[in-house]
């Protein structure tokens, strides 16, 4: 799967640091909006989601996309490695 990250923007809050998208050159296909995260050391990709309140009045999330287990772990990885080089202060403990 070629995958680049493109368009990084550094938001961090909670767990989240930043937002990007995410190319599948393969298909030809862009997919805008993903937010990038970590906790513990640990670093993640979720796609783009919907927002709406529940029956109780609460804020919910809901998924336009979603992907198989091993295209999840293709596009975590090949982000992170990228935003190695194109976000490294998202990676030490001094980024604000």
């Amino acid at each position: 799967m070629n995958v680049k990250l493109t368009n990084w923007r550094a938001d961090r809050k909670g767990t989240k640091r930043g937002y990007c998208d995410l190319v599948l050159a393969d298909v030809g296909l862009t997919i805008k909006g993903f937010t990038v995260h970590e906790n513990s050391g640990k670093y993640w990709i979720a796609p783009p989601a919907g927002e709406s309140n529940g029956p109780d009045g609460k804020l919910r999330y809901w998924q336009f996309l979603s992907f198989s287990d091993g295209a999840k772990d293709s596009l975590r990885n090949a982000a992170v490695d990228q935003l190695r080089t194109l976000a490294p202060e998202i990676f030490t403990n001094t980024a604000v």
